[in-house]
C-alpha cells in the first residue's frame, strides 16, 4: 500500500497512531507523523468521579509521549448527560493537552440541547484539514430524525432515550444528507492517491446494529471515499478495540476512558 497506519493500544485508555511512510507514488508528499485518540469519557456532574481521573490519566499519558503527537482527536461522548457542567469539565481537563485537539460529538453530548453547548465549546461538528500529505476528516455521525416533537418530549426526556444501548426509540443514527453533500464537496478536488483518515463516533460499517454499533449512511460515506486508494477510519462509541476492513477502508474502534462494553456475539 501507499502508506501504513499502525495502531497500538497503550494501557486501557489510549490509542496511539503512528503514520509510517511506505513506497508509492505519493511517498514524496507523505511525511511520518503521530496522533493520539481519546474517546468516550462520559463525565458525570459529581466532583471527583472516577471517570474524571481516568480522563486525566489519558491526557497525562498523551502529554508524556516522546515524541509528542502532532494532534489529538477526541472521539465523542465527553459527557454522560450532555449538561453544560459536564462538557465544561471535559473541556477543562482536555485543555491540559500540549498539542492541538479536534473533537467530534457523541450522542451523550448532543441530545439535551441538540448540540448548542457542544458547538460553543468545541466548534464545528464536521471538519477537515490537510496534514503532512494526508487529508483528515471528522464527522458527526449521531444525527437522527426528529422523534421528540410529535411525542411532546422534554429536553431531558429526549436525552434519556439515548441512555439505552439499543436506542430503540431514536432508531439508527447517521451523518445526514447535509453532511453527505459536505463530504462530497470536501473531497471533490483531492487526488485519489492522497491517504485519507476519517473520524466518526459510530462505526462506518454494520458491526452490531441492535446495539447501534453502526452508522445508517455508512455505505454512502464509503462510496464517496471509494475513489481513494487508502482510507483509514477511526471511531469511538463501542468502548472496545475492534478492526475491520471493507474495500479500501480499514476501520479501528478505540477503547473508552470510562467503562468497557462486552464484545457482541458476531463474527468479524
Amino acid at each position: 500500500g501507499l502508506t501504513t497506519l499502525v495502531a497500538q493500544a497503550v494501557g486501557v485508555n489510549l490509542g496511539i497512531v503512528d503514520v509510517v511512510r511506505a513506497e508509492g507514488r505519493n511517498s514524496g508528499r507523505v511525511e511520518p507523523f503521530r496522533f493520539a485518540i481519546i474517546s468516550d469519557s462520559h463525565l458525570y456532574s459529581m466532583d471527583d468521579h472516577k471517570f474524571d481521573q481516568q480522563l486525566i490519566d489519558a491526557v497525562n499519558q498523551v502529554n508524556a509521549m516522546d515524541p509528542l503527537p502532532d494532534f489529538v482527536v477526541f472521539g465523542g461522548d465527553v459527557a454522560q448527560n450532555g449538561t453544560e457542567d459536564q462538557l465544561a469539565k471535559g473541556k477543562k481537563i482536555l485543555a491540559e493537552l500540549k498539542m492541538p485537539m479536534k473533537v467530534i460529538p457523541g450522542e451523550h453530548d448532543w441530545y439535551l440541547d441538540m448540540g448548542e453547548v457542544w458547538h460553543g465549546m468545541f466548534g464545528d461538528d464536521n471538519w477537515s484539514f490537510n496534514h503532512k500529505g494526508f487529508h483528515i476528516i471528522g464527522m458527526n455521525s449521531i444525527i437522527v430524525d426528529d422523534f421528540w416533537t410529535a411525542a411532546g418530549m422534554s429536553d431531558k426526556e429526549r436525552m434519556e432515550v439515548f441512555f439505552k444501548l439499543a436506542s430503540p426509540i431514536a432508531g439508527p443514527w447517521g451523518v445526514g444528507e447535509q453532511a453527505l453533500e459536505w463530504l462530497k464537496k470536501d473531497v471533490a478536488n483531492i487526488e485519489p492517491d492522497t491517504p485519507v483518515v476519517i473520524f466518526t463516533h459510530s462505526p462506518l460499517w454494520d458491526y452490531y446494529p441492535r446495539w447501534n454499533f453502526q452508522t445508517r449512511d455508512a455505505a454512502q460515506i464509503r462510496e464517496i471515499l471509494s475513489k481513494f486508494e487508502n482510507v483509514m477510519a477511526f471511531h469511538g462509541h463501542v468502548h472496545q478495540t475492534v478492526f475491520n476492513k471493507m474495500g479500501n477502508m480499514s476501520s479501528v474502534g478505540s477503547m473508552s476512558t470510562s467503562w468497557p462494553w462486552p464484545y457482541p456475539p458476531v463474527e468479524l
